[in-house]
């Protein structure tokens, strides 16, 4: 068996092997959609280790989305994806949110809209002369009120008012605003959208579903949009469910008010906010599971802002709850950042509880630049957490006009490093296959604290959720910085699947020994009995302060008396949580450096069965040098070392000590181990420096450093980018030196057609070899009459750069020293056309004169250790060897056996070496360092390829600092342009050969 799971292991990394357990990215349909193109950038995914693809349509869509040239691009697609092998996924909407199917169901208007319920406050002052009612309006009341206290306060719904009387009160107006979207909790509306999506699909590739269609993404839907979520059934659904009228109790929803039948403004939003969430699950994902589990589908997305409890609230009401009802549950992850950890455990508990896998739309925003080793980052801590189905943002069809700003980055073939990328869709296809064998080991149950958040949230204030939120993850950030693993109990679920049996409480598959009730104001009442049960059959409780003392919302003191009595209740402090926790929980890991838990590491311990456990170990610091940390593992047994990179399993040395094992692991910038521990056989008793080598001092018996002058060869070409431009309109004046995505934008918001000259400058001070490549850069140059430096350029291209909508035109010998204009006129500028800015790209080097001043050079030849953007390469995205000579001594010679390369200061996304003439490796993540002592001579010749990305090419350039949350405003807004470029390093700083025993 376990040959067989190392085999297993081993091919699922292998390109072609295991699409389930390979990325599938939002693939973004942006354009006019050819099959013939669909199909090669299919064939790409595949070469770089893909093992399907979202069909996502997406800003710019050029071909009508659910038309019969869609549906034949579809079905394209699901063809050749079934001949190899892939994974061809839907998309259930034109954009998102998921309801509109673009427009034809909120185009319908009416109740099909959403609804939100709103309140307005119109002071009475002496020029005021009458009110005039909301057309939509609920209740009004004449108020006098101190903050949201309401001090008097008389109904007036209906009713005439003599402003002259009420003068220094505030009319308060309850009222329902309809907005563009569709209203989730109505069922009329979610019908049409299955009706006319899920349904078409069916009608056209029904034969497909379950097998190479295995499922449909929803993404973002929302019941709520920071106020609170109405629909026209909601009053009655209210009192059929809370048991009493809605609408006299509106003010407790926006205002501190306590009614006459004992009733506070807690509760009433307590009860609002449950009846809001089950319509929506019920109506909305309820409804769209049970289609796709009639036709054999898989829903799969995730929710709008499930990272917080103010957030989800505002915009879902609860985001646990929806997840019994997916078959693929999913959660996204914005940035270049690691997620709040909330966001993975709300989703993976629920998945766990069920059997089911969670997805991660990851990476999107993260910017153009976010390297492999800043994906590893961001998925391993999702990893480590309970994701194990990897969804990238994004695949861009097509780089046409704003699509290239659509929240980048873009993985295809237009990436610099896109020929290497299976490098880590390899290592993440090995990760996540062992991350679904087996189960969990998680013996820890933390109630979710979402109807405690109910209590206290209001639309413009965040404190009081933001608190609790914080509390929340002392908790769980303490949990999960000492490997103690648990689960999150959503109280809608616990309600229809959680029992108590011999002393554990069980939910769905799993069961747990110990519940910690976090801090919290109220629960439900099912969650207090169940509670009850639990402490009656022997099971454990910690209470973790302030303990709750409402039930349902309302005030009941018996939950308190309860958990005082029959729970280990401790303070906020991870140091009373972990003494707690640590009498009834066993730990079966340590982590630590320099005496403590390394809290920055975390860990996932999974039976495997047979006699074997898993521990996944993840380390989220980005730290500059090698950490050391000592492990101790209180599982006997063989350790072994799975290596995800490379597929080999490998035997680890360890000590023994006591009843546990013990260890140390080297921790480089986010770096992970998967660690199997086979209890059937004896462990290897060692040093496990041998297996993992830590360049430490001690261990370093010689080292030369360097930091050498370089020849340099390019393997792409040069670039210059011309992003800002002088532009006329009609003939008029000349408008210089603005930017041209301004430029682009004013002109569609106006909206008018014109006759348009767009007229770039720039310098040359040496001309490019004669007999190289040279070649301007544009977009849809057929549109224009092209001129350079005064003389026709023909507009039909040869070719393109990059990408399909980057065309090439052929300019040698049209260039000349000093200053070069480029004039692109366009007779008959018709929006939604978009001006873009130029590329001219060659054999030549960029030096930057100024600000914004640029001049074109002869192509340089060597270059210094350092960055290469200040030496001739601002703008340039490919890839470059960088060559030079040098002596060492043999390791003989200084008392070693091996001999180590270090590339510091490495700032590229990959790093190929080549020593000698044979190929040493491939960097794509740290340790940043390579064996080459086999390689190594007396007299060396080392070549260190770099590859980067598109990031300096196409920016953001003018924000003045690095942007790890990039989005379109980034390259287009006004506010906070700065008129210079800020570019990211790229280049090599030094190397270094370490000399070891």
């Amino acid at each position: 068996m376990a040959d067989e799971l190392a085999r297993n292991f081993r091919e699922v990394g292998e390109i072609g092997k295991g699409a389930w357990f390979r990325g599938a990215p939002f693939w973004s349909w942006n354009d006019k959609l050819e099959p013939e193109e669909l199909r090669r950038q299919i064939r790409e995914f595949h070469r770089q280790g893909l093992g399907g693809f979202f069909m996502h349509a997406r800003i710019g869509l050029d071909t009508p989305y659910m038309s019969w040239e869609w549906m034949r691009a579809v079905e394209a697609c699901v063809d050749e994806a079934k001949k190899l092998g892939m994974l061809a996924w839907l998309y259930d909407e034109d954009k998102w949110p998921s309801g509109f199917v673009g427009g034809l169901v909120s185009g319908r208007g009416g109740d099909y809209n959403q609804q939100l319920l709103r309140v307005r406050e119109i002071p009475i002052d002496w020029n005021m002369r009458e009110f005039i009612p909301h057309e939509r309006s609920l209740s009004v009341y004449l108020v006098t009120r101190k903050g949201r206290k309401w001090l008097m306060a008389e109904k007036v719904t209906g009713k005439a008012l003599n402003m002259s009387e009420h003068r220094g009160k505030v009319i308060v107006e309850f009222f329902v605003d309809r907005v563009g979207y569709i209203d989730v909790m109505n069922p009329k509306a979610v019908e049409a959208f299955i009706r006319l999506t899920h349904d078409a699909y069916r009608e056209r590739f029904g034969d497909e579903f379950g097998k190479t269609i295995p499922g449909i993404f929803t993404d973002e839907p929302q019941c709520n949009r920071g106020v609170y979520g109405w629909t026209p059934e909601l009053p009655n659904e209210f009192k059929r469910r809370r048991g009493y009228e809605l609408l006299p109790y509106l003010p407790g929803l926006f205002y501190e008010v306590c009614f006459a039948d004992g009733r506070d403004w807690q509760t009433i939003r307590h009860d609002y906010l449950q009846t809001m969430t089950e319509l929506f699950v019920e109506n909305f994902t309820k409804r769209i599971y049970e289609w796709c589990e009639t036709y054999g589908l898989e829903l799969t997305g995730h929710l709008m802002a499930e990272d917080s409890l103010w957030s989800q609230i505002a915009y879902v009401g609860a985001a646990m709850p929806h997840y019994e009802f997916m078959q693929l549950p999913g959660i996204d992850q914005l940035g270049r950042s690691l997620l709040t950890p909330l966001t993975m455990k709300q989703c993976s508990s629920v998945a766990r509880q069920f059997g089911r896998r969670v997805l991660s739309e990851m990476f999107g925003t993260s910017g153009w630049n976010a390297s492999m080793e800043d994906q590893k980052w961001m998925a391993e801590w999702q990893f480590v957490l309970g994701v194990d189905y990897v969804c990238q943002h994004l695949c861009l069809y097509s780089l046409r006009g704003a699509r290239k700003r659509d929240f980048p980055p873009s993985f295809l073939d237009h990436q610099p490093y896109w020929r290497y990328w299976h490098l880590v869709n390899n290592f993440f296809a090995r990760t996540t296959f062992m991350l679904c064998q087996g189960q969990p080991v998680t013996d820890i149950l933390v109630l979710h604290p979402i109807s405690s958040a109910w209590c206290v949230y209001h639309p413009e204030d965040r404190s009081e959720c933001e608190r609790l939120n914080h509390q929340l993850l002392t908790v769980v950030r303490t949990l999960i910085g000492h490997y103690y693993d648990f689960d999150f109990g959503d109280e809608f679920i616990l309600q229809r699947h959680a029992k108590v049996e011999d002393g554990k409480l069980k939910v769905g598959l799993c069961s747990y020994k110990v519940v910690i009730v976090p801090p919290s104001i109220s629960w439900f009442d099912s969650t207090f009995r169940l509670l009850q049960e639990f402490a009656k059959s022997g099971g454990k409780i910690v209470a973790v302060e302030p303990l709750p003392e409402k039930i349902e919302g309302g005030f009941d003191d018996e939950i308190t008396r309860f958990l005082k009595r029959n729970a280990k209740v401790v303070s906020n402090d991870p140091k009373k949580i972990l003494k707690v926790v640590g009498e009834l929980v066993e730990r079966r890991i340590s982590i630590s450096r320099n005496g403590r838990e390394a809290e920055t590491i975390a860990c996932q311990e999974r039976d495997l069965g047979d006699g074997r456990r898993l521990f996944y170990i993840v380390n989220t610091e980005r730290n500059q040098e090698e950490l050391a940390a000592k492990v101790e593992i209180s599982v006997k047994g063989q350790v072994q070392v799975w290596d995800a990179e490379t597929g080999e399993v490998k035997l680890l040395p360890v000590q023994e000590k006591g009843e546990k094992l013990a260890f140390e692991l080297p921790f480089a910038s986010a770096q992970s181990y998967l660690l199997v521990v086979d209890e059937r056989q004896k462990p290897l008793l060692g040093d496990p420096s041998q297996v993992f080598p830590h360049l430490t001092p001690e261990s370093v018996v010689h080292a030369v450093s360097m930091c050498p002058r370089w020849k340099i060869e390019l393997h792409d070409p040069n670039a210059l980018t011309l992003d800002y431009c002088d532009y006329r309109i009609d003939d008029g004046d000349w408008v210089e030196r603005q930017p041209v995505t301004w430029l682009c934008n004013r002109l569609i918001r106006k909206a008018e057609p014109c006759k348009l000259d767009v007229r770039f400058k720039f310098k040359v001070e040496e001309l490019p070899p004669e007999d190289s490549p040279l070649w301007l850069v544009i977009e849809q140059p057929k549109e224009y009459r092209i001129r350079l430096n005064g003389r026709r350029v023909a507009s039909k291209p040869s070719g393109h750069w990059l990408n399909f909508a980057f065309e090439r035109i052929d300019i040698r010998n049209r260039l000349r020293k000093g200053e070069n204009e480029l004039l692109l006129e366009c007779e008959h500028y018709m929006p939604p056309f978009e001006v873009e800015a130029a590329y001219i790209v060659g054999n030549f080097s960029v030096w930057q004169t100024g600000e914004t001043e640029f001049v074109i050079k002869a192509p340089v030849s060597e270059v210094e250790s350092g960055n290469l953007v200040t030496q001739g390469f601002p703008f340039f995205a490919g890839s470059v060897s960088l060559k030079t000579d040098f002596e060492l001594p043999l390791p003989q010679e200084v008392g070693a056996n091996r001999v180590w390369l270090v590339l510091d200061g490495l700032k590229a996304v990959v790093a190929e070496v080549e020593l000698n003439g044979k190929g040493c490796g491939v960097l794509a993540w740290s340790p940043f360092r390579l064996d080459v002592t086999k390689q190594v001579r007396k007299r060396n010749k080392l070549t260190v390829k770099l590859v980067g990305s598109l990031r300096n090419l196409l920016g953001p350039h003018h924000r003045g600092e690095e942007v790890h949350f990039t989005g379109p405003w980034h390259f287009e807004g006004e506010q906070g342009w700065v008129w210079g470029y800020h570019f990211v390093p790229f280049g090599l700083d030094g190397i270094c050969f370490a000399y070891t025993r």
